[in-house]
């Protein structure tokens, strides 16, 4: 980092830096760790927070134990006579506050609950205190407990009902009364350096120049989320009862905070009203705000002057017939809990002079929060400059938003939502007709009342044309340009058998258009229905999924929505197929013996194995592969994932000499580190992301490495897997001429259309053939130079002569040309010329 000039000669002021990048890159062992040895003198804190929120308030029970002390708590100041009536307080306190007493209590209930506690307090002098206590907070308690009985606490484990002991008092009810706040949750905060402590210890000299703020993706867009803001008021509801006579409740209702209006989901198009069945009830409230930005919609007319009139009327629509709404927020993002690192940089911006982005593909979607984050952090520092090594994923659209957000040449020539025509002008399209009866149109360009159908999709693919924009904000720099040393790499895709068992299974399992019983057929009839909308997901996970997982029986399960969205939808189950084990104890599937029996052979070799696998969670088969290496004679661990991201790298580390084959998700090592210790890595379920599969590959393939990388992708034959292994060859080939590389490593022929799981569902269908890839990232095994001036991820770059070296080998380059013999021209002397 330099000091800048003012054009007056005088010294100007210097910015810190701002790295922001996955969490497992901003961990001790990455960018806090290299920036010291690079920058000496460099100073870098590791934030964990936006800003310090105040520490939590106690919950209930914790607030009525306190209240049978004397003293909040002991001290080392107390005498033994303190000591002994603290160990008295703290009995009776166990003995009168049993958890399990109020379990499932209602406000009401709870607040009988203590009165009866209060009488059987025997000790007077304790009664009296903790009754008066009681007394003094009666009514914020009381409002703690309504509130918490709204919106329930988390239940116990294995506890049958809700227990109010677990809510957190406070609320504006509680402003001058004590409020003691959780010291656990206290401790915790101090330990954690936050974004806004950085900016005031730079600002105040606390730290040198040479300062950078090491914050994670999950720290920059993490917030405490939309809450609702809304009050609410009892209306009268009629309703007809059992014997279909009219009657008339009380009903609580939320309404707008400005215009006091009923909020409803829906109103009457014609008058405005409010429809009676889509009023919000406070139950419903936080899943309602939760789900969208709710703004109040209830119909308010604009007073306006009008001067034929001479007096204000009351305006119901506007010039284009659209009728004047509230429009008042009804929720708020409260910051008290959690702030994002993001939102405290925009606060003082221009407060960082540079911020540098690791891992930029991760912020390549629209809408996510990291993409957010990086727009916002873009906006708030002076430079930016992105790292990646899997930029482009295939489709133009990859690159879109990310440089939408990064150049303004970009946002002037595309809006946010413009993704359509940003493919029409650097990507590839294609567009399907469809209609019912082709047999009713007699030619092309006739018009006819038959329906007709338009499908517009992506391809994998980018226009020459990006070199317009993508040469003046990338710049494509390969490991071997820059002189670092890189081991040989090749790699292998390995085509098994199915057994006959296996076979029969997927016929019911995967179950192609051939097959009338398959888990296809009933998937393109089932989404068919009203409630059928993730049927295709179900036959698409099972037939990807279920050929690793034999060993063991697989009950398919549906889960239509029958009402809500998001988290907040209601799911009945639908039992689909039940798969029995095609093995027994002992016995082992194709992949799983080869796997065994390359792993042995890599050992021996002196060579050890890191193995990436899919199913990690709920459908875990990790522990069954480790044994069957552990059976070959292998030692086998895992990587699990509750380890936490930056911990990793030390780990691994720690623990590589104990192990022949580690196991492990591709995503949890996709990013940030350097596993040069394994020398082989063998997909046995690799993932659909090429973003994934390729940083999965460059954790071996990386400078310094002592041995040669070579990369197993084993698939079973004629499965969805190997379709979906082909598919992302195809991938691969479009990121490559993107990069400029030589277009070896994916050698399949061009597909017809799109994304990944529409290919596959046409592929089931038999109206797609897919090419049959040989590799992903090389040339099979034989060593190749990559002729592209950008390089190559894993290519070699040809050897480049300096102009001095050309100078200095001219005449062997450029040998001197053959003169040609100067012909005379004999002149006759008997004749006359006049030259």
């Amino acid at each position: 980092m330099r000091v800048a000039q003012s054009r007056r000669g005088r010294q100007a002021t210097a910015y810190p830096a701002l790295i922001v990048g996955p969490g497992v890159v901003t961990g001790v062992e990455n960018w806090p760790k290299e920036i010291a040895e690079v920058i000496p003198g460099a100073a870098s804190k590791v934030i964990t927070i936006g800003a310090k929120p105040a520490p939590k308030p106690v919950k209930v029970g914790a607030w009525l134990r306190q209240q049978f002390f004397s003293h909040v708590s002991r001290t080392q100041s107390q005498t033994e006579e303190e000591h002994q009536q603290f160990l008295l307080e703290l009995k009776a306190a166990d003995e009168y506050l049993r958890d399990d007493e109020f379990e499932g209590l209602a406000p009401d209930e709870f607040m009988d609950k203590l009165r009866q506690i209060t009488r059987r307090i025997k000790d007077k002098d304790l009664r009296a205190r903790f009754g008066l206590r009681i007394k003094q907070a009666l009514i914020p308690l009381r409002f703690t407990l309504t509130a918490a009985w709204k919106n329930p606490p988390r239940r116990r484990p294995h506890a049958q009902n809700t227990n109010l002991l677990d809510a957190r008092i406070g609320g504006y009810l509680w402003l001058g009364l004590d409020l003691p706040r959780e010291e656990e949750h206290a401790r915790e905060m101090i330990n954690r350096y936050s974004l806004l402590q950085f900016v005031a210890d730079y600002r105040s000299g606390a730290l040198p120049e040479k300062s950078f703020a090491i914050v994670s993706y999950e720290t920059a867009k993490l917030g405490s989320g939309r809450v609702p803001a809304m009050v609410t008021r009892h209306v009268h509801q009629k309703y007809r009862d059992e014997h279909n006579r009219l009657q008339t409740r009380s009903v609580e209702v939320c309404a707008c905070p400005t215009c006091g209006a009923v909020v409803v989901e829906e109103y009457d198009d014609e008058d405005g009203s409010p429809l009676a069945d889509k009023i919000i009830t406070p139950g419903q409230a936080v899943e309602w705000v939760g789900l969208h930005r709710r703004y109040c919609q209830a119909p308010q007319p604009r007073r306006v002057w009008d001067e034929e009139r001479g007096k204000h009327v009351a305006l119901v629509t506007d010039e284009h017939g659209e009728r004047y709404v509230c429009g008042a927020p009804l929720f708020e993002v409260s910051d008290l809990r959690r702030m994002p690192a993001a939102s405290v940089a925009k606060r003082v911006k221009k407060f960082f002079g540079a911020l540098g982005v690791d891992e930029l593909h991760k912020c390549k979607a629209k809408g996510t929060g990291v993409g957010w984050a990086l727009t916002v952090l873009n906006n708030a520092c002076r430079y930016t400059v992105g790292l990646t090594g899997t930029l482009f994923g295939g489709y133009s659209t990859s690159i879109f938003w990310l440089l939408h957000r990064l150049s303004g040449e970009v946002r002037r020539e595309f809006g946010y939502s413009d993704e359509r025509r940003w493919v029409e002008k650097y990507g590839l399209l294609k567009n399907t007709f469809y209609v019912e009866d082709p047999k009713a149109i007699p030619e092309d360009g006739a018009y006819t009342g038959t329906r007709e159908y338009l499908s517009v999709s992506e391809m994998p693919g980018i226009s020459p044309a990006i070199a317009g924009i993508g040469l003046k904000y990338c710049t494509f720099s390969s490991l071997n340009d820059v002189g670092l040393p890189l081991p040989d790499y090749s790699e292998e895709i390995v085509r098994l058998d199915l057994t006959d068992a296996m076979q029969a299974q997927m016929k019911q399992a995967d179950g192609q258009p051939d097959e009338a019983e398959g888990l296809f057929r009933w998937a393109m009839a089932r989404k068919q229905e009203e409630d059928g909308k993730g049927a295709i997901s179900v036959w698409l996970n099972t037939a990807l999924n279920r050929p690793d997982a034999m060993f063991r029986g697989e009950h398919v399960i549906f889960h239509p929505r029958v009402s809500g969205r998001g988290r907040f939808a209601v799911r009945r189950e639908e039992s689909v197929l039940t798969l029995p084990p095609i093995v027994g104890p002992g016995e082992w599937l194709p992949k799983e013996m080869w796997t065994a029996h390359q792993c042995l052979i890599e050992r021996d070799q002196g060579y050890k194995t890191l193995i990436g696998v899919r199913q990690t969670g709920t459908r875990d088969i990790q522990p069954r592969l480790v044994q069957a290496l552990e059976v070959s004679g292998l030692r086998a661990g895992i990587l699990r994932p509750s380890l936490a991201p930056a911990k990793r790298a030390t780990w691994i580390k720690n623990h590589a000499h104990e192990f022949d084959v580690l196991l492990t998700n591709a995503r949890l090592v996709e990013v940030g580190l350097n596993l040069t210790m394994f020398n082989t890595a063998i997909l046995f379920e690799f993932e659909w992301s090429l973003y994934v599969l390729w940083q999965f590959m460059r954790r071996l393939y990386r400078p310094g490495a002592p041995k040669r990388v070579k990369l197993f992708f084993p698939v079973y034959q004629d499965t969805l897997e190997e379709s979906a292994l082909d598919l992302l060859g195809h991938k691969m080939l479009a990121a490559q001429l993107f990069y400029g590389d030589a277009v070896g490593g994916a050698l399949v022929d061009e597909l017809e259309d799109g994304d990944l799981l529409s290919d596959l569902v046409r592929k089931a269908m038999g109206k797609l053939n897919i090419g049959r890839a040989e590799g992903i990232f090389s040339i099979g095994n034989r060593p190749a130079v990559t002729p592209s001036p950008l390089g190559s991820p894993t290519l070699a770059s040809p050897q480049l002569k300096t102009l001095a070296e050309l100078a200095a080998v001219r005449e062997q380059l450029m040998p001197v040309p053959r003169r040609l013999p100067v012909r005379k021209v004999a002149m006759s002397d008997k004749q006359l010329t006049l030259f």
